[in-house]
């Protein structure tokens, strides 16, 4: 086996990066499955999209005192920040006839931890430092794998041939 500072960099570089990758390949499976678990809520109204703004006001103002705020997420969930009783509210809507279908949904906590460790390694500004900086390693990966092979092959113009044993 060749002794050399390609190969031992190489692998520096993957142990490394390893570790990083599988945090990363692990938060990003646990985000993976948030939209669908929202999904699975029963306060989409299909055909939303078809109302008016000036019809939904309409209803809204006939059943609630004041109506402070109006939005639709990306899972197509109409919510209402509305003034009940004196006291302000966030919930979900049905846009048709008023009726309030349920509290907005909250993030989970494993959501929180995984979206902080997936983009930050819970560090912020210099979590995202490091994430930037494996990402380079991982670049550096790639280019000593190329010199590695092309070593080992003769040189660039036969990395592409039959491997060297």
């Amino acid at each position: 086996m060749t002794l050399s500072i390609w190969r031992y960099s190489h692998l520096m570089l993957t142990i490394v990066s390893s570790l990083f990758l599988l945090a990363v390949s692990i938060t990003g499976t646990i985000l993976a499955v948030e939209p669908i678990l929202n999904k699975l809520h029963p306060y989409n109204i299909s055909t939303a999209g078809e109302l008016t703004l000036s019809k939904t006001l309409h209803t809204l103002n006939s059943s609630y005192d004041e109506i402070l705020s109006i939005s639709q997420d990306r899972n197509g969930f109409v919510s209402v920040t509305a003034i009940i009783d004196g006291k302000t509210e966030q919930f979900y809507v049905d846009p048709f006839t008023g009726e309030n279908l349920g509290p907005l949904i909250e993030k989970a906590p494993i959501f929180q931890f995984s979206t902080n460790l997936h983009r930050s390694l819970f560090l912020k500004t210099t979590g995202r430092f490091l994430i930037g900086l494996v990402s380079f390693l991982l670049l550096l990966i790639a280019v000593s794998g190329i010199v590695v092979i092309a070593k080992r092959q003769g040189g660039m113009r036969y990395c592409f041939s039959a491997m060297a044993r």
